[in-house]
């Protein structure tokens, strides 16, 4: 099962906004931005930038946190380049849009692939989920005058790590995997934040 990257609605607007850039200010934009990633050395800062794309500084922020949210989840989560279009497909943007994000996605995973040799064998060290398969089941009883419904799920987990592969099964109330899923929505938008704290940072003192 391929790795397609959730993304919180606040995200999804700030992304909206790149769509309303010309090509080459995206382009611009994901230079600053790959280059906070990588650490390389850059003439462009923020400020100046926003300046000579005349645009204004709550575009400028939205973009950065926006593309830098989605280069560095998929880079963390061991995204190849090949795809990182799948990858972002919920993503609000423009297929140019995208188009030029894959290229810099791609600069970004080698430049960071030679200066940290373990990243490319991040993919080792954990298990990939391959399929994920889910069946309902409703149990059915009387008490006094009432049909009481008893839902719960029974979930098949496929995994693959190296050559190992595995299945694992698992039952759970509803209650239960919705809990689960808010903590994985709760998750998710922590992530944002940070990613978003993280750049606004750069902007300001890179």
């Amino acid at each position: 099962m391929a790795f397609r990257l959730t993304i919180p609605d606040e995200a999804k607007e700030y992304l909206r906004s790149v769509n309303s850039l010309d090509p080459n200010q995206v382009k611009s934009i994901c230079t600053l931005v790959s280059r906070y990633i990588t650490n390389e050395k850059c003439s462009l800062q923020f400020n100046d930038l926003m300046t000579s794309l005349s645009l204004d500084e709550e575009i400028m922020d939205r973009c950065v946190c926006a593309m830098g949210f989605l280069f560095s989840e998929c880079f963390k989560h061991s995204v190849n380049p090949f795809d990182f279009s799948n990858a972002i497909n919920d993503a609000p943007i423009t297929e140019e849009v995208k188009a030029i994000l894959t290229q810099f996605y791609d600069h970004i995973s080698i430049t960071m692939r030679k200066t940290t040799p373990s990243a490319g064998n991040r993919e080792t060290d954990y298990s990939e989920i391959t399929d994920v398969q889910w069946r309902l089941d409703v149990e059915l009883g009387n008490e006094s005058l009432y049909r009481i419904y008893r839902p719960s799920f029974l979930v098949e987990v496929d995994s693959q790590r190296g050559e190992e592969k595995r299945s694992d099964f698992f039952e759970t109330d509803y209650s239960t995997l919705r809990s689960i899923t808010q903590e994985l929505e709760n998750a998710i938008q922590s992530s944002w934040e940070v990613s978003c704290s993280d750049f606004r940072y750069l902007m300001k003192y890179a």
